[in-house]
């Protein structure tokens, strides 16, 4: 259930934030406060990480800053809207006012992915952003979420099989919404649509060879590199993760009038060197704002340390403050001299 992820005080309707930035501290404290999130720094630093393989921002002034990352006790989602906008850079240049913030544990269990598909559902569902930009009060808002949307009969699949493959660097959210765009609008236009994922949870719902060898195309949309040999000789599309949760049905028409696909070499590796290299940076990032923020409690200590040493247990010299050997305020010198070090 949506509810294990999201209860009313993850929701704010009236976001204080001016900034990009403002909006991470904001969302991230409501997070802490909810106690999901352990360590504040950490999980900003994650935050910053993931933004750095790719702008979360979507068009229609929606954004989804994610990360998994070690300082998230709790999977959930905060959510948050700006009456004004924020200035987020998100592709089609305007504001973004409704931000859905996802916390994901870096390892254990991964149950809330299949939650955070069913997010994802909603957030294409058509009039479902305005009418949840107009909630009253946050109890509002999340029986919106609640709200199970009648499901309309879909056109019968006769058009054959579409198959589509979707990722993002983080396997989060990007991946589960633009597989959720991918199947609406190939139901809308009459196909049977199977869409592998490639998220944190791993590769799901892969498609066979028997099932590749009669889709009618392929439509790869994937920020993170994937086995495209298995697609030679089908027709196929290759964008970015986004693509889809823009115009899905725009999408798989392009795909049906594209030409047979061509493998090479390269599309056999599984990541390729910029992507391991992005990665790489990514991590060595994180592991330094981890590193800084386990070690700033003992910097503290030991500067408190010494600095209540000198000022009480200090004699003045001709060389300055000195602390008498051998005295109890020497040995708590000593105690944050070791913290320090």
């Amino acid at each position: 259930m949506i509810t294990s992820l999201i209860n009313e005080n993850l929701i704010c309707l009236n976001l204080q934030a001016k900034t990009k930035e403002d909006v991470f501290v904001e969302m991230i404290e409501l997070l802490h406060a909810q106690g999901r999130v352990n360590d504040k720094a950490q999980f900003l630093a994650d935050i910053h990480a993931r933004e750095e393989l790719g702008n979360t921002g979507f068009e229609d002034g929606v954004a989804l800053p994610h990360a998994k990352s070690a300082a998230v006790i709790q999977p959930a989602v905060a959510i948050g809207i700006s009456r004004e906008g924020i200035e987020y850079g998100a592709e089609d240049g305007q504001p973004s006012k409704l931000f859905f913030m996802i916390a994901s544990p870096d390892g254990g269990a991964n149950h809330h992915i299949e939650v955070l598909a069913e997010l994802s559902s909603k957030l294409i569902e058509d009039g479902f952003i305005e009418t949840f930009m107009k909630a009253e009060s946050a109890k509002d808002a999340l029986a919106l979420l609640l709200e199970k949307k009648e499901e309309l009969e879909a056109p019968e699949a006769t058009k054959g099989l579409l198959i589509g493959v979707t990722g993002c660097p983080a396997g989060v959210a990007h991946t589960y919404l633009a597989a959720e765009a991918l199947e609406k609008g190939a139901a809308e236009l009459g196909f049977e649509m199977k869409v592998e994922t490639n998220g944190s949870i791993g590769v799901k719902n892969s498609p066979t060879a028997e099932e590749i060898a009669r889709a009618e195309a392929i439509i790869v949309s994937c920020d993170k590199q994937v086995d495209m040999t298995r697609f030679a000789g089908k027709r196929l599309v290759k964008t970015g993760v986004k693509a889809p949760i823009k115009d899905a049905k725009g999408l798989i028409n392009q795909a049906l009038e594209a030409p047979k696909y061509v493998a090479s070499a390269d599309d056999k590796a599984p990541e390729s060197g910029e992507s391991k290299a992005s990665q790489a940076r990514s991590d060595l990032y994180r592991y330094l704002m981890n590193g800084v923020s386990h070690m700033i409690p003992f910097v503290v200590t030991g500067g408190l340390l010494i600095a209540l040493a000198l000022a009480i247990g200090g004699q003045p010299t001709e060389a300055g403050m000195a602390i008498p050997p051998g005295s109890m305020w020497n040995k708590v010198l000593d105690v944050g001299v070791v913290a320090f070090t």
